[in-house]
């Protein structure tokens, strides 16, 4: 029988022994997210380009592109996270609100992604809108040049900030955490379940194979070119009958 189709057979027989280490892993990992500080996340892409009156002047898409990563580091400083938390009445210091604030620039491009990490959703959401709005005041107030009413470069919301996803595990949403939490014990179970079918069979070999004893006393086996020795006793028999 091929080997593998053996183990499924194994596996579909003891799916108990799968099930109940999978339930039990489940069942202390949603304990776990219980108790666990609940984290939320929040995350928005906006883009740096020139407006739309200096899209057909040569060169402005290149300089907006090059200065968007600079505005992405600007997302993250604590000048920038002072001015959210004076907007929004937030009880923390500027240091505390940059690490929760990351901003990822593409590489070429003008796109930038802004992500929000709060202990509750409705304040990761906030935040993140709050960050963008400061942001766009900010690149409107450094391209903004003397001799020009329209800014050289502007910062368009091309995704607003998403309804926050609660974080766990190294920063993962929690049902791809649940979902490889299942994968894994599973894995395990069913690893288990083979070794242990494996170490229970019988070996091979001795397998319809019949048991032989062996006797304890050596039998003598005569050549039958040899004469056999007439024994001693009969001889001395033989004696006394003459």
């Amino acid at each position: 029988m091929n080997p593998a189709l053996s183990y499924l057979q194994v596996l579909k027989l003891r799916w108990p022994w799968i099930l109940g280490p999978v339930l039990l892993t489940l069942t202390c990992a949603g304990a776990v997210l219980i108790l666990y500080p609940a984290q939320y996340r929040s995350a928005a892409t906006v883009q740096v380009r020139p407006p739309n009156d200096n899209l057909g002047i040569p060169g402005s898409s290149e300089y907006a592109k090059a200065h968007a990563a600079t505005y992405a580091a600007l997302a993250t400083s604590n000048g920038l996270s002072a001015r959210v938390i004076a907007r929004l009445g937030l009880d923390l210091k500027p240091e505390a609100l940059s690490d929760r604030v990351t901003a990822t620039h593409t590489p070429d491009t003008g796109f930038i992604s802004i992500a929000v990490q709060a202990s509750s959703a409705e304040q990761a959401q906030s935040v993140a809108t709050a960050v963008i709005t400061e942001l766009r005041s900010t690149v409107i107030s450094l391209e903004s040049a003397p001799d020009s009413i329209i800014p050289r470069s502007e910062l368009v919301t091309v995704t607003p900030p998403q309804k926050p996803l609660r974080l766990w595990a190294w920063g993962a949403p929690v049902p791809v955490v649940l979902l490889g939490v299942v994968l894994v014990a599973t894995f395990l179970s069913s690893l288990a379940v083979v070794l242990h079918e494996s170490l229970a069979r019988p070996k091979p070999d001795n397998i319809g194979q019949p048991k032989t004893h062996r006797s304890q006393h050596p039998v003598s086996v005569s050549s039958p070119d040899v004469p056999a020795k007439p024994r001693a006793g009969g001889q001395h028999r033989r004696r006394h009958s003459r």
